[in-house]
């Protein structure tokens, strides 16, 4: 039995507790990997934080141990965000905060409301809040109530003091003349703060009052941060006096002077030694007449969210790039960050500035044509900005090539005897916006530079009004390129856009486990003194052979793990068509290429990549990238999946010769298709050209064609399995055409039994099974799986009956077996030995028949338990489709006292829930001191089940694990309906010792289909393997 290791178990507790922070604080409903019931997201308006919408409560449907650290990790609830809270907030609040412990908070609060009386909810939250005051550290307020309220929350707190409160953020609504005199009695009780801001939401004091100070009464003298908006020159300069701590300064909606009288301007100039970084946005008058008032020697960062009004007939256009350089030379500052909103026309005597020489990072939020970015090409006559290292464009609308004229210009030498050089561009990240769709270069490759390139649609510019009023802040757009997301150290780009995703457990569950396992003091020395801020990719520090095969699990992984923040399903973006790398993975190797440019490099060279191809109904754009993935394949053994469904097969089927070439490269393929003339036409040419599939070892065929039209194609493709010297695993399964006419397998005698190791023959009769049965008796001894249905087992039917022509058909090495129906079980299991037999498949239901005694359960027991008698083995695994009375007779069997996995894929009723949970009698329902059903049984799987049985189902599990001899471990329950799993207090459900996992699938119930390749383990391994 192939155990599924629990990598993330590895891990200890400490770094579990520190990755469940990053998923609940940096994840969203769109991460999540599986469908969630509606009742997980049971904390309502409470999350958090405001990027993150999910809640701690998630890790708890994954293990009992994720549950038990969840639950008492109190930093994971250390943060909380309520958005417009209703009543039934309340109690989850008061069970969050309780939760928490005695952790410091950071505290959201929005209540955007603009009924004056709505008082009673926000007053009931408040009233909990209060009293925490102390443990306070970051906290943001965003109000449009009445004054009364906002005077409740800080306006009776004389005795509760903010002594930890750090980060203070305020957006003040509702009234048109705010009295802040409250907050700011409160702010000065706070000993510790460092960061405030304050500002008026959209349709508060659209435009300030000549004599409304907002900041008076506040002290600055420990401020580093501040961020004001709606103020007056003249009320400013006074309070900026006083920051002399202050790094960061953001002015929203700035205005000029309120007087024009030289007592209100400052006749020095306001100094400030330690401010890096000033956002300023409002009109271009009052940006003017600022800036020669200032002096920021240590000055790095400047944003400006401004535009000039009537582009060239604004009177301070002309000035305000002298105002700018005055500036910077009278602080002798060395400006190295720049965001500048100017309409295009205006960038270019900004761009031709000298005080714009030591710019390092450029971000440009403006929509940017041609004429912008041949202004940021290096030439021998035009060399702007020589030492920028960084480029952010978010609204680029060329689409001439530019961009990468760009780049390219500053990472290549203008010439070998070039007096200066440019120093080389390391990162460009873009939106493109325009028509046509993101051309899609799979070859571009610029070394040592970081290219971010997103589709966006069509553009649309709403002005730099738009993205200040929203809450635009580019300080961490621009400098803070990379989230931080700690593991040993590791950092991961920042997933915006449709980026990389951000979701660092759902990424951490896809790496390999060697990255799991890599030596934590290696990966901290490596990490050692590095700035979480720096823009380094630290997934240098690993190999590139380590490396690489994170990148084949990451491509390959199963659907549902990544591909919600994945932007392969937007077709603008990276799509490479229908071709995958793995049946269910929507990630492809192309997507690793938007991280660095050693990711894209290492990407396109690692053969291993591109040796899975995955083509599911392709279409024209196909003809053009399969040869290209075939390529970058180099001479790698190929897996090869080709599936084309529906009426539209045109291009699917004119696809298929592209392969023609790589047949000796075939290691496994999976075709789901018909056999028409282009795809045997290539198997033919494979015989009579004598190219030998000589690597190929598994053959899964899924024949599309009806059985009667069945023609010298299929004998084609017998001939060229025949063909294969190393055949290992053969399935066969037909379509279309079941219980149309009957298909003859005389050719079956073609086909290498000697080495197949698994057969599937499901849905559809045989005129004559006698080759068939001659064919598994002479030569199948390698038989691993084997799967019949719907066999003609009569002696006189069409001739067969070939089963009962062997007085025991033995099959040494075979371990599953696939039968069905329950009217042919009790004659082909006397005539069967199976020495090695672990696993039974019956996908099927029986009832009890007393017109019929031959088709009960205990009539096929009888004939199960006969078989393993004589085969003098036992069963570990059963699957079956069993339900009622039917199920709970066939559990009660002896055949099946030695199964440890059960798999029910049929709803059950709970009659037979409750005879699984504890010793029975009768079927009456009452307790009985009779044996315990399946007392080896460890895991048990339901596969479809009502989500109102959940309770009947969780009460079986409890009462079977609290018997002393029970052996169960693990329980899994997929559910339809719309009901939710059991729980109890908004915590799922525990049994002591068995890991319980509830799964919602869908709301109505799902179709059953019989398994195949699908059976309670993994397909069984090969003599070989």
């Amino acid at each position: 039995m192939e155990v599924e290791t629990d990598r993330i178990g590895l891990l200890p507790d400490e770094l579990l507790s520190q990755t469940f922070y990053e998923y609940t604080h940096f994840s969203s409903r769109q991460d999540i990997h599986k469908p969630v019931s509606s009742k997980v997201w049971r904390f309502g308006a409470i999350h958090s934080g405001k990027e993150a919408q999910t809640n701690p409560i998630i890790l708890g449907q994954v293990s009992s141990r994720w549950r038990s650290i969840a639950l008492t990790t109190s930093t994971i609830w250390s943060s909380i965000y309520i958005d417009n809270p209703s009543l039934k907030e309340i109690p989850i609040l008061a069970s969050w905060i309780e939760r928490s412990g005695t952790s410091q908070l950071e505290l959201s609060l929005v209540k955007r409301q603009v009924q004056q009386d709505d008082d009673y909810t926000t007053r009931e939250i408040l009233s909990q809040l209060r009293p925490l005051i102390p443990r306070w550290k970051r906290v943001y307020l965003s109000f449009q109530l009445s004054e009364p309220t906002q005077r409740f929350l800080l306006g009776h707190s004389h005795t509760i003091l903010p002594t930890n409160l750090q980060d203070l953020r305020v957006e003040v609504g509702g009234v048109q003349t705010p009295d802040l005199q409250v907050l700011y009695n409160f702010v000065q009780h706070a000993p510790k703060l460092q960061t405030f801001a304050l500002r008026f939401v959209i349709g508060v004091l659209r435009r300030p009052r000549k004599y409304f100070n907002p900041i008076r009464h506040l002290s600055g003298h420990c401020l580093t941060e501040l961020q004001l908006s709606s103020i007056f020159a003249d009320i400013l300069f006074p309070f900026l006096s006083s920051c002399q701590s202050l790094q960061i300064l953001s002015l929203y909606a700035l205005e000029g002077f309120a007087s024009e009288k030289a007592s209100h301007i400052p006749i020095s100039s306001t100094l400030l030694p330690e401010l890096q970084s000033i956002t300023v946005g409002g009109p271009s008058s009052a940006i003017s007449a600022v800036f020669p008032h200032l002096e920021l020697p240590s000055l790095k960062e400047l944003n400006l969210l401004f535009q000039f009004h009537n582009r060239r007939h604004d009177p301070y256009r002309s000035t305000f790039v002298g105002s700018l350089e005055d500036l910077i030379y009278r602080s002798n500052a060395t400006l190295e960050r720049l965001t500048c909103c100017f309409h295009e026309v205006d960038l270019k005597d900004l761009f031709h500035s000298p005080a714009l020489l030591d710019l390092k990072l450029l971000a440009l939020p403006g929509a940017i044509e041609s004429e912008t970015l041949e202004l940021l090409i290096h030439t021998p006559t035009l060399q702007l900005f020589p030492k920028l290292e960084t480029l952010i464009l978010d609204a680029c609308t060329s689409r001439d090539g530019l961009l990468s004229s760009v780049a390219l210009s500053r990472t290549t030498p203008l010439s070998a005897h070039s007096a200066q050089q440019p120093i080389a561009l390391q990162a460009v990240k873009a939106i493109l916006y325009g028509q046509s769709r993101f051309p899609l270069d799979l070859s571009l490759v610029i070394p040592n530079v970081l290219l971010k390139l997103i589709y966006g649609g069509h553009y649309a510019w709403n002005g730099p009004e738009h993205k200040i009023m929203s809450g635009f802040q580019p300080c961490p757009e621009t400098v803070h390129m990379w989230k931080y997301l700690s593991l040993f150290g590791l950092y991961m780009p920042e997933g915006r856009g449709g980026g990389i995703p951000s979701c660092f457990l759902s990424f951490l569950i896809d790496l390999h486990l060697q990255l799991v396992l890599l030596s934590r003091l290696d990966m901290e020395k490596a990490c050692k003194g590095s700035n979480s801020h720096e823009t380094t990719d630290y997934f240098d520090i690993l190999p590139e052979e380590l490396l690489s095969q994170v990148f084949h699990a990451y491509t390959h992984v199963r659907s549902g793990k990544c591909n919600k923040t994945l932007p392969v399903h937007n077709p603008e973006l990276g799509s490479i068509g229908t071709i995958r790398a793995y049946e269910n993975a929507d990630a492809t190797p192309i997507i690793l290429g938007q991280v660095s440019s050693r990711w894209r490099k290492l990407a396109m060279s690692t053969r291993d990549l591109w040796s899975s191809i995955y083509i599911n109904n392709p279409t024209h754009f196909d003809r053009t990238l399969l040869p290209l993935w075939i390529e970058r394949s180099g001479n790698a053994l190929l897996d090869i999946a080709f599936v084309i469904h529906g009426k539209q097969k045109f291009w699917g089927i004119s696809l298929f010769p592209l392969l023609r070439d790589t047949i000796p490269r075939w290691g496994k393929i999976y075709f789901s298709l018909t056999l028409e003339y282009e795809v045997t036409s290539v198997m033919r040419d494979a015989i009579e050209g004598k190219v030998v599939p000589v690597d190929l070892t598994d053959v899964r065929i899924e024949i599309n064609d009806p059985v009667e039209c069945l023609g010298p194609g299929h004998e084609h493709l017998q001939v060229f399995i025949r063909s294969a010297p190393n055949l290992r695993r053969l399935s066969y399964r037909f379509m279309e055409g079941f219980m149309i006419s009957s298909v003859n397998l005389d050719s079956i005698c073609k086909l290498p039994a000697e080495k197949i190791g698994e057969l599937q023959f499901p849905f559809f009769p045989l005129p004559d099974d006698r080759p068939l049965f001659r064919f598994l008796s002479e030569s199948c001894t390698s038989l691993r799986t084997l799967s019949l249905f719907l066999l003609e087992v009569e002696p006189l039917v069409h001739g067969g009956g070939g089963i009962q022509m062997h007085s025991e058909l033995h099959l040494p090495a075979l371990e599953t077996l696939i039968l069905g129906p329950e009217f042919h079980l009790s004659k082909i299991l006397p005539h069967l030995k199976l020495p090695s037999l672990k696993e039974l498949v019956c996908p099927f239901n029986i009832y009890r028949k007393p017109h019929d005694p031959k088709g009960t359960p205990n009539e096929l027991m009888s004939a199960l338990e006969d078989l393993l008698t004589r085969s003098q083995t036992t069963l570990h695994y059963f699957t079956c489709s069993f339900s009622n009375e039917g199920l709970v007779e066939a559990l009660a069997s002896p055949a099946l006292g030695d199964v440890k996995h059960l798999v029910l894929i049929d709803e059950v009723g709970t009659v037979a829930i409750e005879m699984l949970g504890r010793p029975q009698l009768g079927l009456d329902g009452t307790p009985g001191m009779g044996p315990l059903l399946l007392p080896q049984l460890e895991k048990l799987e339901l596969r479809l089940c009502n989500s109102e049985d959940g309770p009947e189902v969780y009460s079986m599990v409890l009462s079977r694990a609290s018997l002393p001899d029970s052996k169960l471990r693990s329980v899994k329950v997929l559910c339809y309906g719309s009901g939710d799993p059991p729980a109890e207090n908004d915590v799922v459900l525990e049994v002591p010792g068995v890991d319980l996992d509830f799964e919602i699938i869908s709301e109505s119930k799902p179709k059953r289909d019989i398994p195949w390749f699908q059976c309670s383990r993994s397909t069984p391994r090969l003599i070989g393997d």
